[in-house]
């Protein structure tokens, strides 16, 4: 079965493949239906769209993972769009998501989360700050987490559990050895 689709229908296929919510898809293609918004995501073998009102850039930017996705998207877009910090760009903070997939697999789930970064960017909700390794990332005003980097902090967590790994390997490797030597010293 194959499924032409055209005009706005194109631009709400863009949208879902971004993984944008079903309220921001409607409000930006109004001319579209429910209806034919179900019909085109099952098309496209979207399970499930979310729902409800979109997080707040504290709990986005809440994980050392989740902060640093969001500040290597929003340095992108920087990039592409002079005026970030004024206006909000859509076509740019959707090509700006286009390059950010290239370089991750988990680019989907902040689809309709880097309108909000833009938004609070705008509205210095957010802010950026500078760590010493030379990181660029974004922080909320009203952030409950302390100033940490979040690739200092990847960096460290990366570390230590490789070495907490490493030492479960050599604590197995202990106890086989001595497992071992046991059954040979005590023969069959």
């Amino acid at each position: 079965m194959s499924c032409m689709f055209v005009g706005n229908e194109q631009r709400v296929v863009e949208m879902m493949r971004l993984g944008y919510r079903s309220a921001i898809i409607r409000t930006t293609v109004p001319s579209v239906t429910w209806l034919r918004l179900r019909r085109i995501a099952r098309h496209l073998g979207v399970q499930k769209m979310d729902r409800g009102p979109l997080p707040t850039s504290r709990r986005l930017l809440r994980t050392a993972k989740s902060c640093l996705g969001g500040s290597t998207l929003m340095t992108i877009y920087e990039t592409l769009h002079s005026n970030a910090n004024t206006v909000v760009d859509i076509a740019a903070l959707e090509k700006a998501l286009l390059i950010y997939s290239g370089i991750r697999t988990d680019y989907r789930s902040l689809g309709e989360y880097i309108e909000v970064l833009a938004r609070d960017l705008r509205s210095t909700d957010v802010f950026w700050a500078d760590c010493s390794c030379g990181f660029r990332y974004l922080i909320a005003n009203d952030s409950l987490r302390p100033d940490v980097c979040p690739a200092c902090a990847t960096q460290k967590n990366t570390a230590q559990y490789k070495q907490k790994k490493n030492a479960a390997r050599s604590m197995l490797s202990a106890a086989t050895d001595n497992r071992f030597t046991a059954h040979v010293a005590l023969g069959p």
